[in-house]
């Protein structure tokens, strides 16, 4: 009988432990979902990478004035973090 116990005991934590896990992932990527404005880099006179600001993954470069390398990514195709472009 105290087996019994010990085992529906175990489960029940176990139970609890997963539902925890569960939320704490869906809670991040809710957070993802929410637009974070893109950090810029100036990399010197010429270069300004526009990056991710969750991972620093560069998105796009601008170099004099122009758009050379990458895209506006809605995601960071990196870790899935939204974009904000607005002020760009």
């Amino acid at each position: 009988m105290s087996n019994i116990i010990i085992m529906a005991v175990g489960f029940i934590s176990l139970t609890i432990a997963g539902f925890m896990v569960c939320c704490q992932v869906r809670k991040g990527s809710i957070e993802k979902e929410i637009p974070k404005k893109i950090r810029i880099v100036k990399v010197n006179g010429l270069l300004t990478d526009y990056r991710c600001p969750v991972c620093g993954t560069r998105c796009i470069t601008k170099m004099d004035g122009e758009w050379v390398a990458g895209a506006f990514y809605e995601y960071c195709y990196i870790c899935g973090q939204a974009l904000d472009w607005e002020d760009i």
